[in-house]
């Protein structure tokens, strides 16, 4: 954390919700790398003369989210396979949770799970998508702490 986000949380008239936002969004940031559409698709497309750009269509075909950060959409390691495809699951879980912001669904991957052993979905994403998917459908049907 740079020494902005510490005076921002030190911040006394900060309420309480803006320093949790900020730690969230501090966490979402740092517990994953974050690439660029370039960068996905130099993984995807690397050899490919003239291959077209598959990111915008597996963000609209609801394969993918991304968040934007001064001005570039940013997408999470842990959403790809080693091919550079997005892994399924990813898709299931986007659906889960529709309607949610880009933002809260990487909140959501970020944040450590009981239901998973504590781990964070991300971390089990690509060995085991179905017990992630299962710990989506359990938190969208009933939110639990932890």
């Amino acid at each position: 954390m740079d020494e902005s986000h510490i005076k921002q949380l030190a911040n006394p008239t900060m309420s309480v919700r803006e320093r949790l936002e900020l730690r969230a969004l501090e966490a979402v940031f740092s517990g994953t790398t974050w690439l660029t559409e370039v960068e996905v698709d130099a993984n995807v497309t690397s050899g490919v003369a003239g291959a077209r750009s598959p990111v915008a269509g597996w963000v609209q075909e609801g394969k993918l989210f991304a968040i934007e950060s001064d001005g570039l959409k940013l997408f999470p390691r842990y959403a790809f396979d080693a091919l550079g495809a997005p892994i399924t699951a990813v898709r299931e879980v986007v659906e889960i949770f529709e309607g949610y912001s880009s933002l809260q669904l990487a909140a959501w991957f970020e944040s450590t799970s009981s239901t998973l052993g504590g781990l964070r979905p991300r971390e089990l994403l690509a060995r085991d998508p179905l017990a992630v998917v299962t710990c989506a459908r359990a938190h969208k049907d009933e939110p639990m702490h932890g």
